[in-house]
């Protein structure tokens, strides 16, 4: 029997499985990329041989299937949460409720890792960072001096904002609630709200968004200038009426999981102190 499973995922899985492994524990793999010593033939065998599953994180980037790589076999959520045996604990990710409640009822554990408070925090540093990198990579420009708005104000809104403002940027805040933009604007930023954007989304160079939920409609996504660079960071759906930015030309990506992209050994890193604090 294995200490560890690990299950698919983006090179996060990877450095994962190298700490656990230098770290004296055995571990046992299926769709880890870069792995190919220990490997299983299919992920009911990773179930059957191993005392703790970690499962990718998020869980699932489209919302139906597990996050595997095209070279393996798609298996989707719910049947991917069937296989899981009683008394078997998963750690993974973003995992909705109903397959939490479905692992649960079979008398396995789920853990969200990204519900760790110290994790949440470096997982919003990572993807603030992503963003900015993404960001001056998109459209030729420089942050420097130009105006940016964030949409959103939460744990990675926030964090994001500081790190433009310390570009030289100008940065506006746009929230729903009256108690959010105070806030905001206590810190310094300028502030607005969804109903007044329609007159001030045009003065914007870089638009990042980190609702998730659809806010930019097309009464604003219209008035949008096409040189501006449009960053979606949100959660599935995202924050954006998608029709409108692609009839309006919008200069629009999603951009998911950035911490797996721009940081990967950081975040595996954490995520790795976090399991061992629970189960090591």
């Amino acid at each position: 029997m294995y200490d560890f499973g690990i299950i698919g995922g983006d090179i996060r899985q990877m450095y994962i499985t190298e700490y656990l492994v230098k770290a004296g524990y055995s571990v046992f793999c299926y769709g880890v990329e870069n792995i190919s010593s220990n490997a299983a033939k299919n992920i009911e065998e990773v179930f059957r041989k191993s005392e703790i599953i970690i499962a990718p994180v998020p869980l699932s980037k489209d919302g139906k299937n597990v996050f595997l790589k095209n070279s393996y076999k798609r298996i989707d959520n719910e049947t991917f949460a069937g296989m899981i045996p009683p008394g078997k604990t998963v750690i993974s990710g973003a995992v909705n409720a109903h397959i939490r409640n479905m692992i649960e009822e079979k008398g396995g554990k789920c853990i969200d890792i990204l519900t760790d408070e110290k994790i949440k925090y470096y997982n919003s540093v990572a993807t603030a960072e992503g963003t900015i990198a993404e960001a001056v990579m998109g459209n030729g420009n420089i942050l420097y001096n130009n105006k940016v708005l964030v949409a959103g104000y939460g744990m990675c809104g926030r964090i994001l904002a500081e790190k433009l403002k310390s570009t030289g940027s100008y940065v506006t805040i746009c929230a729903r609630r009256k108690e959010i933009r105070d806030e905001a604007a206590k810190s310094g930023f300028e502030v607005t709200d969804f109903d007044e954007l329609c007159n001030k989304i045009s003065e914007f160079e870089y638009i990042f968004n980190t609702v998730p939920a659809i806010v930019f409609g097309e009464n604003i996504i219209k008035n949008i200038k096409k040189e501006a660079l449009f960053i979606d960071i949100a959660s599935m759906p995202g924050g954006v009426d998608k029709t409108s930015v692609k009839q309006n030309e919008i200069n629009y990506r999603q951009s998911l999981g950035l911490p797996g992209k721009y940081c990967p050994a950081a975040m595996a890193r954490f995520y790795v102190e976090k399991i061992l604090q629970l189960y090591g």
